[in-house]
């Protein structure tokens, strides 16, 4: 005999006397039953199914409990009551009032309280006698076997709200025939229903449909509502919609088992569009999806969601899931475009809630940029939803999604029960047999006994229970049992749970509150599949981490899959986070990188939802982010820091090398980096020799374009120590005449140095034997060296002479040497490198120009002499210089110009030239649509090591921008207009930017309609009014790009504004003026900023201006970056007032000169 949970539960519990009745058969099954005292009893069940581990009785005294009753009891509130024993007395304590918030009320949906009952009328298929539901004739359809609604042909007198009840429509499939036909507005409601699959509601009908306590197994279509309606027990998606539909308080259960086809697969709801319409105000509140991650051997079922989410055939806008509980999946939630052309617009997530029965995680890869998620939480408690009486007795529905065993406490005026509930199959446990029947949701709990109210709590973390359901059908107040405060509510948040080490110098704490607090020095340990962190048992109860200063990197794994951990507190001295170190953390939605981070791992956020991810420092540009990053890198909130100069490589110390130092530099505006040449110049001075007090090295930067003037500040280069290994000394000892001074020959970076450079330890003794001497640096040299000295006769010393021979040597990208020959000065003979002499390069022997080099003499050959010789620049004529990369379908157009420099490509001879080094690229025709006479030009022009080379020239096609709401940056700001009767007066010109760019009123053109769907134009025949008693009528806007913004295929851009009844206040005739620092202007410098000065609203009331408050309007730039005019457009938005107005400022160039700290932090000084 085998028995599943749910069957035994309800064997258990739906008998008030089951102890006696039960016994024999309990014991069968293994469950071991023990009498307790009169308060109850204990029970326990060996295969892990449902335990009632004590029950506390307590008679009735509601009146005491709520002290409604007279008498001395009621001070006391004491509540008394006699079991079959003893009595037992339950003090209850008035401090301890229960106060039930929204989720302790809200009821979630489960198999109670969603669907349909079983008193229903069957409605059989009549294909020659139609049958009538209600007042609705339904007909036979598709060889009679589809249900189907006709109000064209047929029921042609029903108009307004018609009700269908109480009927069994699931023998065949519901249909809804000629909808886009039906000229009048219809309602259908469906109340108490049973159905198959429906398809019904045009996206363009007239007709719409509402299902109240429906049951349907899958449902596709567009303008219905659904309440406390259950979908599933099908393998079809649960519910496909395309436009204005609403669910609320529904169940989504039981679909992936029921896969038995090998290829398909199954979602709770799936949104993937629908051809030539998007799908728009789609609203889910309060929706349950249990759709654990089940499939039968060979399907494909696994690759399932509860909620699904891929476009395949149009876009998707307005769609909104709220307060709703996701449950299963191979993956929970697929929110990810089939196509790149398909996208996402104002779709929201807010309030979800995950359990654990998914298959293989919570979201498929990674959320689609444009989807918002907020409140986003893992289960971590039970879920009991329907509470009811019947029968004398009180049920509780309870459901358990976590991967945990948990405990339900309740209590009740009649005591307080105990239960184990078993924890929720994972994806570890999935088998084959496996069946939705065997995980423990909906389970019916019954309390033999009519309570007058219910407070539920989970208890799994003993004394830290918290409140999950409450019930109340007394008129009055309900108070904890001090003994019930006790059980769940005496654990101090503040308890260590578990404490450790998870790195050398590195110490944890986790507290019962769900703290997790990392102290000490360094690195932590690094994690993977076999090494888990030592909080790994208790990683479902974090919620909190909190980094303290002093830890320097986080390693890999360390918090991974956290799923409840919802905020994140790092240190500065953070530098590194290792591979996914929050990855999995679905509860996150704000993330922070410390201000000295160095170092982010792969997929270090992977499986998260983050809204919103900051950074704390104002050098991003120096991170290194590994790959697999994508999912929130384009969220990263990078301060403005306006127009900043910086080195580009951090830290770095600056030593003497006998050449130019020429520190790269980033100039920065709100993060963008700017470009040499385009935006700015710059120059370096005294930055050779190593740095004095009164003589340093100094960057000037001159402004271009946008900037102007100029401002320098200074870099240090340190002396090089004369000791280091790369100061060479010639053959590593000085060779001298007997009798003579010593001369020691060193070199540093290919150049010799001399008296300048260093000082000789008793400099004028004339060495008789070989010994040391030591030399001290000096100017650009510092520190100390000891040098062998070797004495010989004069007779045995000798000159040399150096011939460079007459090469022409053109740059080939290799080093490049002339033929040096080398002789003795009296006799002629050739001498050989490295015996009798060392050639040392003062420079590149690889890019054109002049190569400088020394000739050293060695041993007993004295002497230096200094040559040069040429490498000229490769001049190719011949048009080999390849350019590639231009794409053929050309560019969209951009209001600042189309350039190539991302997508050009210049090789030679299989070698890429670099940009900016090897050429530079002009452009003409490049700042509009091109035309076939007339397509975008660019120039390749050679410099450095290919200048002289012919200049390679091209063409681009720049199409337009379509002027769309999805146009990127575009933003559309129209005011409210002022009622007055007369003609035009509802014109509310729009102020239209693209990327801050104002676009002219010729680049678009403007219609006015009365309804959204833009078909009603408003004409002078057609005139827009205000009906008796209307406060503002909508008028929609429609706006058509020209030119550069002309349609490619009918595509349009949107907005909406109110003309309201005249109002108190009209803001197309305030007065906008401008403010900085208390004081009124006209103009502001450039500042690489957007610039948004205060704005000063006055409206005149009589004779006397008097200044809006600031809550009255809204104010938008545009134009406001770049020097030139920006433009200001206040709306109105408070009541009593209404219009629109726009002014304008002048922006100037910035004079650099007035920048003192712009370069202050260039070198960390």
């Amino acid at each position: 005999m085998h028995m599943r949970r749910s069957e035994l539960i309800n064997s258990l519990f739906h008998t008030r006397n089951w102890f006696k009745s039960a016994t024999a058969l309990l014991l069968a099954l293994g469950i071991v039953v023990s009498p307790m005292s009169s308060a109850g009893m204990v029970y326990a069940v060996s295969d892990g199914s449902i335990r009632q581990e004590s029950v506390q009785d307590v008679n009735s005294a509601t009146e005491r409990l709520f002290g409604t009753n007279d008498g001395d009891d009621e001070e006391t509130g004491n509540a008394v009551g006699t079991g079959d024993g003893a009595d037992i007395i339950v003090e209850y304590d008035k401090n301890y009032k229960v106060e039930p918030s929204k989720a302790d009320t809200r009821v979630m949906p489960d198999k109670y309280n969603t669907g349909c009952s079983s008193e229903l009328t069957a409605f059989k298929m009549d294909a020659e006698n139609p049958m009538m539901a209600g007042d609705v004739l339904i007909i036979p359809g598709s060889d009679a076997t589809r249900f189907v609604l006709d109000f064209y042909y047929r029921n042609k007198d029903i108009s307004g709200t018609v009700y269908i009840e109480n009927y069994d429509f699931s023998e065949y499939s519901f249909w809804s025939y000629n909808e886009d036909k039906v000229d009048r507005q219809i309602k259908v409601v469906f109340n108490n229903c049973k159905f198959g699959g429906v398809a019904v509601g045009k996206t363009d009908g007239n007709i719409s449909f509402e299902f109240n306590n429906c049951t349907i197994t899958n449902f596709s279509g567009s303008n219905s509502t659904f309440n406390r309606c259950q979908f599933g027990h099908t393998f079809s998606d649960g519910l496909v919609p395309f436009v204005d539909i609403e669910v609320n308080d529904c169940f989504f259960t039981d679909m992936a088992g029921m896969v038995t086809d090998k290829g398909a697969h199954i979602d709770g709801t799936q949104i993937y569009g629908i051809a030539g319409t998007d799908v728009s105000n789609v609203y889910y509140n309060n929706c349950r999806f249990e759709i654990p991650g089940l499939a039968r051997e060979g399907t494909a079922a696994y690759v399932n969601a509860c909620i699904m989410l891929q476009l395949e055939f149009s876009n998707a806008n307005n769609v909104k899931f709220t307060d709703s509980t996701v449950n299963g999946g191979g993956y929970s939630i697929y929110a990810e475009s089939k196509f790149d052309n398909l996208t996402f617009e104002n779709v929201k997530f807010d309030g979800i809630r995950f359990g654990d029965a998914y298959k293989y995680g919570i979201f498929y890869t990674k959320v689609d940029k444009n989807i918002e998620m907020t409140g986003v939480s893992r289960t971590d408690a039970l879920y009991v939803g329907s509470v009811w009486k019947a029968d004398g007795k009180t049920h509780f529905s309870v459901t358990n999604d976590t991967k945990q065993e948990r405990k339900l406490v309740i209590e009740t005026d009649k005591g307080i029960y105990q239960y184990t509930i078993p924890a929720c199959y994972v994806s570890s446990q999935f088998t084959s047999d496996l069946l939705y029947e065997d995980f423990p949701f909906d389970v019916d709990i019954v309390i033999p006994a009519d309570c007058q109210y219910a407070v539920c709590y989970d208890n799994t973390l003993s004394g830290s229970g918290k409140q999950i359901r409450f019930a109340n059908w007394g008129s009055s107040e309900v108070y904890l049992s001090k003994e019930m405060v006790s059980l769940v509510a005496s654990g101090d948040v503040n308890e260590v749970l578990i404490a450790g080490k998870c790195g050398e110098n590195v110490t944890f704490v986790l507290t019962r509150g769900g703290v997790l607090t990392l102290s000490g020095t360094g690195a932590t340990y690094n994690y993977h599949s076999t090494k888990f962190p030592e909080w790994n048992e208790y990683k479902d109860y974090i919620k909190e981490v909190i980094v303290e200063e002093g830890i320097t990197a986080l390693g890999n794994q360390i918090f991974r899959s956290c799923m409840s951990l919802e905020k994140v507190t790092l240190p500065d001295s953070l530098l590194s986070l290792g591979t996914y170190a929050f990855g999995g953390c679905v509860c996150l939605e704000e993330f922070t990188f410390p201000k000295n981070i160095e170092s982010v791992g792969k997929n270090v956020l992977s499986g998260t939802v983050l809204r919103k991810v900051s950074y704390a420092g104002d050098d991003w540009d120096w991170v290194d982010v590994a790959d697999g990053n994508d999912n929130w890198l384009d969220k990263l909130d990078v301060p403005k820091t306006g127009l900043r100069v910086r080195l580009a490589v951090r830290g770095e110390k600056y030593v003497y090398t006998g050449s130019a130092i020429k520190p790269a530099i980033v100039v920065l505006n709100n993060g963008e980096r700017l470009t040499e040449g385009v935006d700015y110049t710059v120059k370096y001075s005294n930055n050779v020799n190593a740095s004095t007090d009164k003589k340093q090295a100094k960057i000037t930067v001159q402004g271009k374009g946008n900037l102007t003037g100029g401002n320098s500040t200074t870099f240090t280069i340190h002396p090089k120590n004369i000791a280091d290994a790369d100061v060479d000394v010639i053959e590593g000892r000085v060779v001298v005449v007997k009798g003579s001074k010593a001369k020691p020959v060193l070199t540093y970076n290919n150049k010799n140095l001399g008296a300048k450079d260093y000082t000789i330890s008793d400099g004028t003794k004339k060495y008789t034997e070989d010994g040391t001497l030591t030399v001290t640096g000096k100017g650009n040299y510092t520190g100390k060296r000891e040098i062998e000295v070797k004495v010989i006769e004069k007779s045995e010393l000798k000159q040399f002479t150096v011939m460079v021979g007459k090469e022409s040597l053109v740059y080939n990208g290799k080093e490049q040497k002339p033929s040096i020959t080398v002789t003795d000065k009296t006799s002629g003979e050739v001498l050989v490198e490295k015996k009798h002499y060392k050639i040392v390069y003062g420079s590149s022997k690889v890019n054109a120009g002049t190569v400088k080099f020394s000739v050293v003499g060695l041993g007993i050959y004295s002497g230096v002499v200094n040559k040069s010789y040429q490498i000229k620049p490769l001049a190719v004529k011949d048009g080999s210089i390849q350019v590639s990369g231009v794409n053929d379908k050309g560019y969209a157009f951009v209001a600042k110009g189309v350039t190539l420099s991302r997508d050009l490509k210049v090789t030679y001879n299989g070698a890429t030239l670099v940009n900016g080094k090897d050429y530079k690229i002009t452009y003409s025709n490049n700042k509009k649509v091109s035309t076939s006479k007339s397509l975008a030009k660019y120039t390749v022009q050679f410099m450095g090591n290919y200048k002289g080379s012919t200049s390679v020239k091209g063409t681009f096609a720049i199409h337009p921008a379509p002027l769309s709401n999805k146009l990127s940056g575009l933003k559309i700001v129209v005011g409210d207009k002022a009622y007055t009767g007369k003609p035009n007066a509802y014109v509310s010109k729009p102020i239209v930017t693209v990327g801050g760019v104002q676009l002219k009123a010729s680049d678009y053109t403007v219609t006015y309609y009365k309804d959204a769907k833009r078909t009603e134009q408003i004409t002078g025949k057609n005139k827009i009014s205000l009906a008796d008693g209307q406060d503002s009528v909508t008028v929609y806007v429609k706006l058509v790009g020209k030119g550069n913004y002309a349609p490619s295929n009918g595509e349009y851009a949107t907005a909406e504004y109110q003309v309201c009844k005249k109002p108190a206040y009209d803001l197309s005739k305030a007065r906008v003026t401008f403010w900085e620092s208390g004081k009124k202007i006209t103009k502001a410098e450039y500042s690489g900023m957007a610039i948004e000065p205060t704005v000063k609203v006055e409206v005149k009331i009589g004779k006397t201006w008097t200044e809006v408050p600031t809550d009255k309007y809204e104010v938008y730039y545009s134009n406001n970056v770049d020097k030139g005019i920006a433009s200001v457009t206040i709306t109105a938005a408070g009541e009593d007032y209404a219009g629109s107005k726009t002014a304008k400022f002048k922006i100037v160039a910035k004079n650099l000169k007035g920048l003192k700290d712009l370069l202050k932090d260039l070198f960390g000084l």
